[in-house]
């Protein structure tokens, strides 16, 4: 008994104290993803937060049974269809629902502008792993540089490998998953980092990463913020950087400036306040090409992109312009046994809509949920619900009119996450049969990339 005692204290002790060990060790964030045990409890806490508020709303589903009631009627709902039969890549309809993306990378594979790509998920992306080979990717062939949009702070800023991202302690960071600011909204991020007015000088600072020649150095800087309006002073201060003094003007509910038109290996920037502000980030980019945004929430199954406001949306989609919107969530849905998603779709097609209002010049991609394992009748398998969860994803776009991928069958289908896991060599994901380590997540990329350049293909197929 004090054995087997001892062997949990010894679990638990690792499970606590990996994540620490996770940011300081360079093998384990190349090889293996974070993890939080806490993380979970926090989550939960915060969802219950936001049912409560009416900002998102519980799916109906049973828990224990077999069979699904309809809470209105009292009628039982009929099973999900099963799920379509579809290729890994399918772009029999990408030319359309993908059009206006393919105009702008025809545009920057002519250096006559940028494709720019605001890529949402969850820790699936965090670190920027999976973008950040698919931007390599898109930008040898269609040009730009740049590591596109950093936020301000991040819990994952130490195992980036993308971009050398440090910060000072005293900036606060309020997201999706973490309660809302009282004065200042939700970023494009997701995020806001309020920052007083005081005699404390908050900083940021970015350094160039050799992981890529294209991130080799920052064509650009541009920062992003919220002044608080209404008020008679015409400035909120300014930031201070090797340019000089950059004044941050009380202009628009999304405001930006920028720091340098010019490359640069670093940028840094002191905060030097006469009113609190709420910054959002700074966005590293090129005048042409490719700039893809990595917008990642740990935790989050997407439906709290709802909590960015319109107006929000549409001064970032004014600034920033972007051409395709892709939106990659479902492994934090994931319930064993649960085979009722249909909530969620309906939440999801909120989601759709309020992009499509919103950021209207864009096209958008759904990104159907990855393989996860999970014990199914003693057998180590996809879990129950994922099947359920792509098939949600799949009609939620179908109904809006965008594009979807089904990275479940790139992957390779059913089981297709423990085969990654135990068959592989080297691995590509870990062993909670959930998350894919860096070889796996730039090798997803590549089904992206391929998805995405067939399409385009096509697309100059059909336009000569």
């Amino acid at each position: 008994m004090r054995r087997t005692w001892g062997i949990l204290i010894i679990a638990l002790a690792f499970l606590l104290v990996y994540p620490f060990a996770y940011q300081r060790i360079p093998f384990l964030h190349e090889h293996f993803t974070s993890f939080n045990l806490l993380n979970g409890v926090m989550d939960k806490k915060e969802a219950k937060k936001l049912v409560e508020n009416g900002i998102i709303e519980l799916e109906p589903k049973t828990i224990g049974t077999e069979v699904e009631i309809d809470t209105t009627t009292g009628d039982t709902l009929p099973e999900p269809p099963p799920l379509m039969e579809a290729p890994s890549i399918d772009t029999s309809k990408v030319y359309t629902l993908l059009f206006r993306f393919f105009q702008a990378l025809e545009k920057a594979e002519k250096k006559e502008g940028q494709a720019r790509i605001f890529y949402f998920g969850d820790s699936m992306i965090e670190g920027d792993l999976i973008t950040q080979t698919l931007r390599n990717h898109l930008q040898k062939r269609f040009g730009g540089e740049g590591v596109g949009w950093m936020p301000i702070a991040s819990q994952t800023a130490s195992f980036r490998g993308s971009v050398v991202h440090t910060f000072s302690d005293q900036i606060p960071t309020y997201s999706l998953f973490k309660g809302k600011h009282k004065t200042f909204t939700f970023g494009i991020s997701g995020e806001v980092f309020p920052i007083r007015a005081d005699s404390s000088t908050p900083w940021v600072r970015y350094v160039t990463s050799k992981m890529y020649a294209t991130l080799d150095t920052f064509p650009s800087a541009r920062f992003f913020y919220q002044p608080i309006l209404g008020e008679n002073q015409p400035s909120s201060g300014y930031l201070k950087t090797k340019w000089g003094n950059i004044d941050l003007p009380n202009k628009d509910t999304v405001s930006s400036v920028w720091l340098t038109q010019q490359p640069t290996k670093a940028v840094t920037a002191e905060f030097h306040l006469k009113r609190p502000i709420g910054a959002y980030g700074m966005s590293l980019e090129s005048n042409n090409g490719v700039i893809l945004d990595n917008f990642s929430i740990r935790g989050t199954n997407g439906i709290t992109l709802l909590q960015i406001p319109g107006s929000t949306m549409r001064g970032f989609n004014r600034l920033l312009q972007p051409s395709l919107i892709v939106l990659q969530y479902g492994l934090n849905l994931a319930e064993p046994n649960r085979t009722n998603y249909e909530g969620y779709r309906i939440q999801l097609e909120k989601v759709i809509r309020h992009l499509q209002k919103n950021c209207p010049q864009s096209s958008i991609l759904v990104i159907g949920v990855a393989d996860k394992g999970g014990k199914v009748d003693g057998e180590l398998t996809t879990e129950t619900c994922i099947p359920y969860i792509l098939d949600a994803q799949r009609r939620a776009a179908m109904h809006c009119g965008v594009a979807f991928f089904s990275l479940y069958d790139a992957m390779g289908g059913e089981g297709s996450m423990v085969r990654w896991v135990k068959e592989e060599q080297p691995a590509l994901a870990n062993l909670d049969f959930t998350h894919v380590n860096g070889l796996g997540a730039a090798k997803i990329a590549g089904f992206i990339h391929r998805f995405l350049t067939e399409g385009y293909q096509q697309y100059l197929e059909r336009n000569p």
